[in-house]
């Protein structure tokens, strides 16, 4: 159970008073992203109902011209620094 928990570890929780936005951080924008972040997305509604917006975040040190449109498609924001 430890390690199954260990697993599921967000980068980051930003929270204000109306959002709450959820960071994933990679090397390179991914769809790995993006199922991480549905995920943390569906656990934190599950574990801490605050009834905030929930923005689900993606930074990453490399774009990719094929993942980002999808990634956004869902409502990730996606910033490459």
């Amino acid at each position: 159970m430890l390690l199954e928990n260990r697993a599921k570890r967000i980068e980051g929780v930003l929270e204000t008073a109306t959002e709450v936005w959820l960071v994933e951080a990679k090397d390179r924008v991914s769809s790995d992203a993006l199922g991480a972040l549905l995920l943390y997305e569906r656990l934190y509604r599950q574990h801490f109902p605050t009834g905030k917006l929930l923005v689900k975040v993606c930074v990453a040190d490399v774009d990719d011209v094929v993942a980002r449109p999808a990634l956004e498609a869902f409502g990730v924001r996606v910033f490459v620094i």
